[in-house]
């Protein structure tokens, strides 16, 4: 998530009290795994997308196990 300003070992805040909307930051789980993807709802469709090229975009379909676990707030970054 480099291009959203969101860096390895960064401290995530998620509230799980929100409603994802169309391109909120979220925490999801994907077949078993947590992932951290920016949410963009179009015409029905439900992708996760990375803001890192080295990532393909994931669309949601019936054969996927998924839920959004919340919303990310904030981003800490360390400075040591």
């Amino acid at each position: 998530m480099i291009g959203a300003g969101i860096l390895d070992k960064d401290l995530l805040i998620v509230d799980s009290s929100l409603k994802p909307e169309n391109k909120d930051i979220v925490v999801a789980m994907v077949d078993g795994e947590f992932v951290v993807k920016r949410l963009y709802l179009k015409d029905g469709k439900v992708w996760l997308c990375s803001e890192n090229r080295e990532y393909k975009p994931i669309r949601l379909s019936s054969h996927i196990d998924f839920g959004i676990f919340g919303v990310v707030t904030n981003a800490i970054h360390p400075l040591r």
